[in-house]
Formats: C-alpha cells, sequence, structure tokens
C-alpha cells in the first residue's frame, strides 16, 4: 500500500490484509514517516495528543495489501 492508498486509513479502525495472506484488527497510525499498528484498545489508552508511539507496533506499509472500515464501530478514532 502506499501512502497516498493510506492517507484515507490513517487512525481509522480497520480490516487490514497483509502480503503473508493474515488479516489484522486495528489502527495503523502515520507519525514522522513511520507507521504503527495498534489494537483498537490500545489505541483508545493511548489517548491523543501524545506523540508517544511507545504502545504501537512499527509496521511497512509494503507488507499491508488491503484495509476495510470497520463499519458500524463506535471505536472510530478521530
Amino acid at each position: 500500500m502506499t501512502h497516498n492508498e493510506f492517507i484515507h486509513f490513517n487512525d481509522q479502525p480497520c480490516r487490514f490484509k497483509l502480503r503473508s495472506g493474515k488479516e489484522i484488527f486495528g489502527v495503523i497510525r502515520g507519525t514522522h514517516g513511520a507507521y504503527y499498528f495498534y489494537t483498537l484498545g490500545e489505541r483508545i489508552r493511548q489517548r491523543y495528543p501524545s506523540g508517544s508511539d511507545s504502545w504501537g507496533q512499527n509496521i511497512d506499509l509494503n507488507d499491508v495489501v488491503g484495509a476495510e472500515f470497520l463499519t458500524g464501530s463506535d471505536l472510530m478514532v478521530g
């Protein structure tokens, strides 16, 4: 996934499909040129405006081949 494709999904609860075929559910947040994956629980606990990404796991956007919003979720971050 390119940065331009990702921008619509930034910091929103989604289902992400990885190149390996695995699906992960959570949030990917792009900050300072890096991307971090959070479970929904981790992202909610982190809260704004913390600049720390200590809870997130570094992820390479090249490993993400698809994304879909988790519609109907009351957990939208933003």
